[in-house]
This record gives structure tokens, sequence and C-alpha cells, in this order.
């Protein structure tokens, strides 16, 4: 699976730096790229070990080849993280928090057609690009405020 691409614009981007604060805090495992991200289609993830959420998104958008496609709510665990080490539908039921998209589902669904683009979003294998935000902060949802709110 592609990832990220730091040399997608025409200035090359690299993924964060982080603090060396918060180094011990990344999740490592052995079916990450570097031990420490996954990649999706037209995007990379890091994921923050002791929250269970994510730590940051980068994504490639290219916005002439947006497509509109199905939303699914099936939420999903990636395989590659493990589930001890994501927050799961559970730790949102019966609370104030939401599901927050920290990168949008509909800015990372690009490509050349609408069948690719609904593929890659079937192959994403999770829903890791989400961590919590306040009730009503998703921003793919038609009252979302488009903000986290954490």
């Amino acid at each position: 699976m592609a990832g990220y691409d730091p040399d997608f614009l025409p200035v090359s981007v690299p993924l964060p730096a982080l603090a060396p604060s918060l180094e011990g805090d990344v999740l490592h495992r052995s079916g990450l790229r570097d031990e420490r991200y996954a990649d999706y289609v037209n995007y990379t993830i890091a994921m923050h070990r002791p929250f269970r959420t994510l730590l940051f998104a980068a994504l490639n958008v290219d916005q002439q080849l947006l497509k509109k496609t199905r939303r699914s709510s099936r939420w999903r665990i990636d395989s590659r993280i493990g589930a001890a080490h994501q927050l799961d539908n559970a730790h949102y039921r019966s609370n104030p928090w939401d599901r927050g998209h920290l990168a949008r589902r509909a800015t990372a669904g690009w490509g050349e057609t609408v069948r690719i683009v609904q593929r890659d979003k079937r192959d994403k294998r999770g829903r890791d690009k989400r961590g919590p935000g306040q009730t009503g902060s998703d921003p793919d949802s038609p009252t979302g405020s488009g903000t986290n709110g954490v």
C-alpha cells in the first residue's frame, strides 16, 4: 500500500518529526512500516500507544480526483496495529465522545474512478484516522462542525 508520499507536491513535505518527549508514546509493531507507520491508500498514520488513538495523519489530496462514494458506518480494527492498541465502538457508547475524524474520510477518497476509490476505501483495513472528539464533531457528518474538539 502506497501511503503518504512526501514528494506528492512540487516541494518535498516529509512526515512530521516528533518531539523527543513523544517518541516513547509512539506505537511500535513489526507489521508497520519502520515499525511505526500504518500506510493506507493516499495517507499514513502513527498511533499514540498510551491513548490508543491517532498521533497524526499525513494525507496526499488531489482535489481534481475527489469522488463521492457510499459511506459505511462499520468500524473495523486494523490487524497490523492490533485490537489492544485501538479504540473500538464500545469506547464511544454512553458518553459524550464522538468518533471524530482527524483526517476527513472524503478527503482521503480520491482516484481516477469511483470504482478505484471505493476499492481503496474497503482496503483501508480500519478507521484509525479517527480519534475522540465531542459529539457532533464529525466533519463527514451532515451535522458535524468540521472540527475534532480534541
